[in-house]
C-alpha cells in the first residue's frame, strides 16, 4: 500500500505528458523545433561542392545550425 502512495506521489509530483523543452534549454549544436516542442540535434555540416577555385565558409542557417556556403568571390 505505501508503495503504491509512493509511486503515485512521485507521479504527481512530476507530471504526465509529453516530454517538452524550452529554446533556452537548447546547447549550441542543438536548434528549438516549434513543432515538437523539443531540442533537436543540428545536422553535420557537409562539404559543399564548389565551383573550381573557389572556397567556402561557415554560416548559420534560419535554424541557427551551422551550415556551409560557397564563397560568392573566387580568388
Amino acid at each position: 500500500m505505501f508503495r503504491a502512495l509512493v509511486v503515485l506521489g512521485t507521479l504527481g509530483i512530476l507530471g504526465c505528458g509529453e516530454p517538452t523543452d524550452d529554446p533556452e534549454d537548447c546547447s549550441k549544436n542543438e536548434y528549438f523545433d516549434d513543432s515538437k516542442k523539443l531540442c533537436q540535434t543540428c545536422p553535420a555540416v557537409d562539404e559543399p561542392e564548389c565551383r573550381e577555385g573557389c572556397g567556402y565558409s561557415i554560416q548559420d542557417d534560419e535554424r541557427s545550425c551551422p551550415i556551409a556556403v560557397c564563397d560568392d568571390v573566387c580568388g
